[in-house]
């Protein structure tokens, strides 16, 4: 028996292949489908995308880089944009700076007569009022683009960084899914967890070992 994928990608990322043979994987198991399905549905229900795509990053089904920190074209993106920033406000002070050099309108000519004057060149509010708030504009999007950026830095430094540590993102699952409905359901997470290491030829984890390992692990839990 097949099954389709019919889940919308979770924004910003996309479902690759993998992501998919995870999903038809867990439909084909009858105890994986079923706490997948509790997830989902009822109160605290959790977004069926989101939720595949945290089980293939704990699960290392290589859905998703799991090192963020070292991922060469996130950081190139998160520097770049912290450059425009940095750009942006050097561009709105040498705006401000051209800006304050004449009040003769936008843009002082040689003299012409009187009425061509006034109909074609003399000072226009709307022109003054938009290029005067020109600086300012520039200023605030540079304000946005480093709050996410700082965002993004204060992510980092809360996301576990050991490469080869099952244990950190199946520690990092549970706190998501704690975050996500108040409870751990270590028994539900097992039977989907285990969908994903059977793929890789790992070993099966249950409800009474994710339990110990919780409580063994506090260092590991990621706050949110």
């Amino acid at each position: 028996m097949s099954y389709s994928f019919d889940l919308p990608d979770p924004l910003p990322f996309k479902f690759q292949e993998i992501d998919k043979k995870l999903y038809r994987a867990i439909l084909r198991d009858v105890e994986a489908r079923q706490a997948f399905g509790r997830f989902t549905t009822g109160k605290n229900a959790i977004n069926p995308s989101w939720l595949l795509l945290s089980l293939g990053i704990a699960t290392d089904s290589g859905a998703r880089p799991t090192l963020w920190h070292k991922c060469e074209r996130w950081k190139e993106k998160w520097e770049g944009l912290r450059g425009v920033a940095q750009s942006l406000k050097r561009l709105a002070a040498k705006t401000e700076k051209h800006l304050a050099k004449s009040d003769l309108g936008p843009a002082p000519l040689a003299t012409v007569g009187y009425d061509r004057w006034n109909q074609h060149y003399g000072s226009s509010v709307t022109a003054h009022a938009t290029l005067t708030t020109l600086p300012n504009l520039l200023s605030e999007c540079a304000k946005l683009i480093e709050s996410y950026c700082d965002l993004n830095k204060e992510w980092l430094s809360e996301t576990p960084r050991d490469p080869d540590s099952q244990k950190a993102r199946t520690v990092a699952l549970l706190c998501w899914i704690e975050h996500q409905t108040d409870h751990c359901y270590f028994e539900r997470v097992a039977a989907l967890v285990n969908v994903g290491r059977k793929l890789r030829g790992l070993p099966q984890e249950s409800g009474d070992s994710l339990r110990k390992l919780w409580k063994r692990h506090p260092e590991l839990r990621i706050p949110f």
